[in-house]
């Protein structure tokens, strides 16, 4: 299909897509009068709905002006090809079970409300899920290189949170590119922090790089955690700026999208031999705990169901996804740079860490040899060594 084709597309499914959302709103609206659980399934279809609806108004702005690319643009048609399918589905069966709520139905009150609840229930599973899916490559908008999407992203035009974090991302890529060969020498704004901001007290995770520690002065007993740098001295001329760039773009950060912590600054370490290392400072989500790395959850005798693998290994693919788009590579990609969070004692969220070598893809390799067989296990068989 050519990119006009695909634009027309992708704008009348828009269309579909938002008059079903709207028709399946109203009906939403006109049950708020039932049972305080369909109730709550109702408001939560409202509110999933209203994310969507935010990102695809967005959405058909940028495909009414040509500014998707082809290979962009068929991604986001199958997309809203299957949130069509599911939204008319939701309305065709919601206007099915209200139809056994009508006076010629002998159907007690009390049946019908269950197979309400039930069809809510799905509708709420899909949106979500739907959106789950959506999400990573929603942020790829943030990389279009033109000023008619700074316009379509105007807080004037298209407020709300959705524009609002597309904005913070894209001016983060935006600095990254006009400061690329220099260092940051913005000292009122600068993501660099102040090491006397953290506890030296810290605890180091087995086998990591990383430490949890806490913010001085804070009573909450929230913990963050820091995540070193092992550069090597021929990188030293360009490392802070490619530590730097990964920072501030991860300061915006979605975690639950991405599996990525949002970071709130850096901390430079000077060595003994005269180098600098680095360590990123990552807030953890609140409501996690107990964290383990992958390695430990591997030999662990803890079973779990080929349903959360798949969780944990779309959560990574996201994470490198997000890493390799914005034009970094990761280099330390193995267990023990997978923290894994509980949630009500289960593992419930993996992130990915150990920014260890972090670069700019573009930036010169060090071919440096490695012998260290359980990270080579984990590379490239043309890089094992490397």
């Amino acid at each position: 299909m050519d990119p006009a084709s695909f634009a027309l597309s992708v704008f009348g499914t828009l269309d579909l897509c938002l008059r079903y959302g709207h028709e399946l709103i109203k009906l939403c609206r006109e049950i708020r009068t039932l049972p305080d659980d369909i109730s709550d399934i109702a408001l939560a279809i409202e509110g999933a709905w209203l994310k969507a609806e935010s990102q695809l108004d967005l959405l058909k702005r940028l495909s009414r002006d040509n500014l998707l690319a082809p290979a962009l643009s068929a991604h986001y048609d199958e997309a809203l090809q299957r949130l069509r399918v599911k939204i008319s589905g939701a309305v065709t069966g919601f206007e099915a079970v209200r139809k056994r709520s009508s006076p010629n139905n002998k159907i007690p009150q009390k049946v019908w409300v269950v197979h309400l609840k039930r069809h809510l229930e799905r509708v709420v599973g899909d949106l979500e899920d739907w959106q789950r899916r959506f999400d990573p490559s929603w942020f790829l908008i943030t990389l279009i290189a033109s000023d008619r999407v700074d316009q379509q992203l105007d807080p004037r035009r298209h407020p709300g949170r959705n524009a609002a974090h597309l904005r913070e991302i894209r001016e983060a890529v935006r600095q990254i590119a006009l400061t690329e060969t220099r260092p940051d020498n913005n000292t009122t704004h600068s993501i660099f922090r102040s090491p006397t901001h953290v506890e030296e007290q810290r605890q180091q995770i087995p086998g990591t790089n990383n430490y949890l520690t806490r913010y001085v002065g804070d009573t909450s007993g929230r913990e963050i955690l820091f995540d070193g740098t092992n550069l090597t001295r021929s990188s030293a001329p360009t490392s802070k700026i490619h530590v730097r760039d990964l920072a501030r773009l991860l300061s915006h950060i979605d975690p639950t999208t991405f599996s990525l912590l949002r970071c709130a600054g850096v901390i430079e370490v000077p060595t003994s031999d005269q180098d600098t290392q680095y360590q990123f400072i990552f807030e953890i989500p609140r409501g996690l705990r107990s964290l383990k790395t992958l390695r430990e959850l591997l030999v662990s005798s803890l079973r779990m169901s080929l349903s959360e693998r798949l969780q944990f290994a779309k959560q990574l693919a996201r994470s490198v996804m997000f890493v390799h788009t914005t034009g970094f590579v990761h280099k330390s990609i193995r267990p023990e740079t997978i923290l894994i969070f509980n949630e009500e004692d289960q593992p419930s969220a993996s992130f990915l860490m150990g920014f260890e070598r972090i670069r700019r893809a573009k930036a010169r390799t060090d071919l440096l040899s490695n012998l260290e067989w359980e990270r080579n296990l984990y590379r490239h068989p043309m890089r094992q060594g490397l």
